[in-house]
């Protein structure tokens, strides 16, 4: 499911389901962009980007001046709304184009993010003197295929997954850093060899003592999936500068499958992700892996159902703002059999998580019908005062995706 351009029958769903988003929906929305195939960019995938000055930073994987995607930025208006700005055209040859997703920003306002056209690619986008953006490509991956979006640490080195390639053909995880001339240079950290996990499609998240997290969709010891069900690594640098890897956690089925998204590590340093598929009703769950002595103790926040207007197929990485969890699901919310897939109906919801005592309670914040409001949303960034900023992959105006603002109901 990953870096597919995907459409829906937006006409029928606008006529079939056009009164149904006020009953689902708890959180108003407002759309800030709709994306035109017709005319421009289209497919935009990703979480946004919140910028220091408030702009919103995201890609569109086609469409643009060379039909290849594009990067933009949203910035608020002064005169209320958003002003949407295309910062970079990729170019469509030499393998610049089809950006994954995600973009990250250095102190300095760069940004850093990576695409998949042909061979992968790790790009900076650089302010330039004339107020334009100029691309520099970091590195040409030969290794694999399928880079993930990439995270950045304190001083300021890249890491990201592939998740195929490596020595087993398996994925791996690979650092780009600067050398002590100031030449990015790529290194593979770790290839994966199935037993330990394999395909690992969301990358890694980096702790403050450089130790990396990540899930991988597939491999690990458990039998009730075809070719594994997953796991959760870390992996920590030893002296000589080996990196090893420790399996913290297998999925099994029962207990989530096909972890697709980054996973989002807390201030105690607990982990949350999310798996695509699994759990009691086969349609993904949120999970938090809490450090516990040596190990590792797991349990599940929500299971999806994809019934009574719940999502299903969540696949996106989780944020957490004033101890909120805050996702996507690409399917289920709104039961329409034109959206969805892997045997879930509705083109996926946004939703909270909040800690009542010891247990968690899921809110639904919007159930996106496929019509004007989209389908297949792509992760929330969500700010101080609660508003949630996303993208959908799919539907709006002209079926092209667009870009929205959850805002908390008064």
């Amino acid at each position: 499911m990953k870096n597919s351009i995907r459409t829906i029958i937006g006409v029928v769903l606008v006529m079939a389901v056009g009164f149904a988003i006020g009953a689902q929906a708890l959180d108003k929305e407002v759309i800030l962009h709709r994306f035109n195939s017709g005319t421009g960019e289209f497919g935009p995938a990703g979480k946004l980007l919140i910028g220091k000055a408030g702009n919103l930073y995201g890609v569109a994987q086609e469409g643009g001046a060379n039909g290849r995607g594009v990067v933009f930025e949203l910035s608020p208006s002064s005169t209320g709304g958003w002003s949407y700005n295309v910062i970079y055209t990729f170019l469509g040859v030499a393998g610049d184009g089809g950006p994954t997703g995600s973009l990250v920003m250095d102190a300095a306002g760069n940004l850093f993010g990576t695409a998949n056209a042909y061979e992968g690619e790790i790009f900076e986008l650089s302010p330039n003197t004339s107020g334009g953006w100029t691309e520099t490509v970091l590195c040409t991956i030969t290794l694999g295929l399928s880079v993930s979006p990439v995270v950045i640490d304190g001083t300021e080195n890249l890491y990201g997954t592939l998740a195929y390639g490596g020595y087993y053909g398996l994925g791996m995880v690979f650092k780009e850093a600067r050398n002590a001339d100031g030449v990015w240079q790529f290194q593979d950290l770790y290839d994966f060899n199935g037993a330990d996990g394999a395909q690992p499609w969301g990358g890694v998240t980096v702790d403050a003592a450089g130790n990396l997290y990540g899930a991988t969709a597939q491999g690990g010891t458990s039998t009730n999936c075809t070719s594994g069900c997953g796991v959760v690594f870390k992996l920590s640098e030893s002296a000589g500068g080996v990196w090893r890897e420790n399996v913290i956690h297998q999925f099994a089925g029962t207990n989530g499958s096909d972890p697709q998204g980054a996973l989002m590590l807390d201030a105690t340093g607990n982990l949350y992700g999310t798996t695509q598929t699994g759990g009691p009703k086969g349609f993904g769950i949120v999970f938090e892996l809490i450090k516990s002595g040596s190990g590792w103790q797991s349990r599940t926040l929500h299971a999806f159902t994809d019934a009574n207007g719940d999502g299903a197929i969540p696949n996106t990485a989780l944020v957490m703002v004033n101890g909120n969890l805050y996702g996507t699901t690409d399917s289920g919310g709104g039961g329409q059999s034109l959206c969805g897939g892997w045997g879930a109906q509705g083109c996926g919801e946004g939703f909270e998580l909040s800690l009542l005592g010891s247990q968690w309670q899921k809110t639904t914040l919007h159930n996106f019908t496929g019509g004007n409001d989209g389908a297949y949303p792509q992760g929330l960034m969500v700010d101080s005062n609660g508003n949630a900023f996303g993208m959908t992959h799919a539907g709006g105006t002209f079926n092209s995706g667009m870009i929205f603002e959850l805002s908390p109901s008064q």
